[in-house]
């Protein structure tokens, strides 16, 4: 069953629900983790992500999906290109499965060629 990050359990409103429903939802199989992210990922709601992250630091590989994803902003990529510096150096591999477009160029642009992409 997958874990939801980003919506408080007592049912009150996240900061970042005010610009947008936002949330990740985590499958853990074996050592193996899937992060689906649903929704604007921006300077206001990237905790969203990095909430979902830091479940994963364990496993030995984590793919983020960002199918579900129309925006992310220079903020969120910041965070992923952080993220993915983490986790080469626990030996951990990470990468993103169906970027938008305009995420590939936003990686062509900051020269983020060592992200993995699917």
């Amino acid at each position: 069953m997958p874990v939801r990050a980003g919506r408080p359990q007592d049912g009150s409103v996240a900061a970042s629900d005010r610009f947008a429903e936002t949330c990740a939802d985590v499958v853990v199989i074996d050592d193996e983790a899937l992060v689906s992210v649903h929704g604007d990922l921006d300077l206001f709601s990237v905790s969203v992500l990095e909430d979902a992250l830091a479940t994963t630091r364990s496993l030995s590989r984590v793919v983020i999906d960002l199918g579900q994803t129309a925006f992310v902003d220079l903020a969120a990529m910041r965070r992923i290109e952080h993220a993915a510096r983490e986790a080469r150096s626990r030996g951990q591999e990470l990468r993103l499965e169906h970027p938008p477009s305009m995420v590939r160029r936003m990686i062509d642009l900051m020269r983020l060629g060592d992200l993995h992409l699917c």
